[in-house]
């Protein structure tokens, strides 16, 4: 093809690829509006010219921290095809965990009686979501899912009235429900 205008004077180059790698910190990302932020971000990335991968060293969301978090974006072109699947390890008390779940637009306890307050305990888990790229994704595209143990709990309002003490807990949620399973007790009584 030409490599000049009519002119004489050079074409501006065309860009056919773009790859690359990054590393990145101090970030801070609002990735929607009613969910909390992930700030003081650092990592590195890959992006090949389809896929973007993130690998995030450390970051904090809300009151819950996060390393080693893996972030794949998958083909991100053409527009409307991309897959996102999103991996977080967090360590966080009890409460932050469920104050993060429980707002739009994931809304976890939406259709529960369970409505966690004043929760105590450690949460170590890790947060999986996978999702398709798109505008305005409704909540039921999304996946996901935590896995985790829970220590040293104090949950009142578990079971009707009745609350959950000790643990340790292992815990598993989906968008659908909320299996917990260990050892502890229920109104003071083991379970």
């Amino acid at each position: 093809g030409a490599t000049t205008r009519n002119d004489n004077s050079p074409l501006p180059p065309q860009i056919t690829s773009i790859q690359g790698d990054m590393a990145y910190q101090g970030l801070n990302i609002q990735y929607h509006p009613k969910l909390a932020a992930a700030k003081n971000v650092s990592g590195t990335g890959t992006y090949d010219g389809v896929n973007l991968i993130l690998n995030v060293n450390e970051s904090v969301i809300g009151d819950m921290t996060t390393k080693d978090a893996v972030l794949e974006f998958k083909n991100l072109i053409p527009k409307g095809s991309g897959l996102a699947s999103l991996v977080f390890p967090i360590n966080a008390s009890a409460q932050a965990v469920f104050d993060y779940i429980s707002v739009d637009p994931i809304n976890a306890f939406k259709n529960t009686a369970f409505k966690p307050k004043n929760t105590t305990g450690n949460v170590t888990a890790t947060v999986t979501m996978n999702f398709p790229i798109m505008d305005d994704m409704p909540i039921d595209k999304l996946d996901l899912t935590v896995d985790g143990k829970l220590n040293n709990a104090e949950i009142d309002n578990v079971i009707g009235t009745l609350g959950v003490t000790g643990g340790p807990y292992e815990i598993i949620a989906t968008m659908k429900d909320i299996k917990i399973s260990g050892d502890g007790n229920i109104a003071g009584q083991p379970i």
